[in-house]
C-alpha cells in the first residue's frame, strides 16, 4: 500500500511486513541521484527494483531495495505501484533527487510546481466567480430601488 508517508508492505495475513516511509529516505553521498530504478537481471524482463538511502538503526547510512516482484504473487501493476511511490516522494520530498533515467522511465514530470500557486485557470475561474458576485449584486441593487 502507497499512501502519503510511503510505502507499507503486507504478508498474506495482513501483517506489515515492512515500511518505507518518505520521511526517512536520506540524501545519497556517493551516488548522484538519490533514488533510482536498478535491473536486477540481464534479460529483456528483468527485475526492477528501486534503490533508496536509509538509515538503519545504528545511523549508518544503507541502501535498501523497493522491490514490488513478490515470490509467490504476480502483481499486474508493478509499474503503477513504483510510479506513485516516485511520484509520493517527488510531491512530499522535493528535496530528494530522483535519477533522470528514472524519471524516464515513469513519465514523471521534473517540474512540480507548489500545491499553493494559482495557474491561469484559477485566475480565470476567480474572475468570473467575481463578476459574477458582482452582477448579483448590482441586480439586487436595481430591484430594491425599483421597489422603493
Amino acid at each position: 500500500m502507497i499512501n502519503e508517508k510511503g510505502a507499507t508492505f503486507y504478508n498474506s495475513r495482513n501483517h506489515i511486513v515492512d515500511t518505507v516511509l518518505y520521511s526517512e529516505l536520506q540524501h545519497s553521498k556517493s551516488s548522484s541521484a538519490d533514488i533510482y530504478v536498478r535491473n536486477t537481471q540481464t534479460v529483456k524482463y528483468g527485475k526492477i527494483t528501486l534503490i533508496v538511502f536509509l538509515r538503519d538503526k545504528t545511523g549508518e547510512m544503507i541502501l535498501k531495495n523497493i522491490d514490488f516482484n513478490f515470490e509467490y504473487v504476480i502483481l499486474s501493476n508493478q509499474y503503477e505501484l513504483y510510479r506513485h511511490f516516485l511520484k509520493g516522494v517527488q510531491r512530499f520530498r522535493p528535496d530528494l533527487e530522483i535519477g533522470r533515467q528514472t524519471i524516464e522511465q515513469y513519465s514523471l514530470t521534473t517540474e512540480h510546481p507548489p500545491a499553493n500557486e494559482w495557474g491561469t485557470f484559477e485566475y480565470i475561474m476567480a474572475a468570473f466567480f467575481l463578476l459574477v458576485v458582482l452582477a448579483v449584486i448590482y441586480a439586487f441593487i436595481v430591484i430594491i430601488k425599483t421597489l422603493v
